[in-house]
């Protein structure tokens, strides 16, 4: 979402550094779907949709909780900001948040098939589109109490908005 550069290893990829070194550059952040990845995103897509079957689930980006975005933009130092920035946090939080919705609508409108076709991944399907996909970790590593602050709310966001997801985590 930050357009910024990428590492790529077996099996994962993350950003270069931490993209939010003070809270002061949370006011230069931009978090877009106006960048290379996502057209590098769409390209796959068509891709995959030229030679798609009927009937196999889909979802349209294996996207991070918002948390989990936060813990590569502000590096662990997330893991503090949960008691010293909480303001913070959050508004970084709602961001994210809605980042993730308008790339995923991006993805539904430039590519319409993903409108209609049933949402599923790693063997779990649903007849309905609109399935998200979620990958959260650091869920993991926070209190219950910080959970439900700092991951709760902006989760059922996204399952508001896309009517039902798949969340992983270790």
């Amino acid at each position: 979402f930050t357009g910024g550069d990428v590492i790529f290893e077996q099996m994962t990829s993350y950003s270069t550094g931490p993209v939010i070194e003070e809270w002061s550059d949370l006011d230069g952040l931009t978090l877009s779907t106006d960048n290379r990845w996502f057209d590098y995103a769409l390209q796959f897509w068509r891709g995959v949709l030229s030679e798609y079957e009927e009937g196999i689930p889909l979802v349209t980006h294996n996207y991070r909780t918002p948390l989990d975005y936060v813990n590569d933009y502000r590096g662990n130092t997330v893991f503090t900001d949960l008691y010293d920035h909480p303001a913070e946090l959050k508004q970084l939080l709602e961001m994210i948040t809605d980042t993730i919705i308008e790339c995923d609508r991006r993805f539904r409108e430039e590519l319409p098939q993903l409108k209609d076709l049933p949402g599923g991944a790693w063997g779990v399907g649903l007849p309905e589109p609109g399935m998200l996909f979620l990958n959260g970790d650091p869920i993991d590593l926070v209190s219950v109490e910080h959970g439900e602050t700092f991951n709760s709310p902006y989760v059922e966001r996204l399952i508001a908005y896309a009517g039902s997801l798949y969340y992983h985590h270790h």
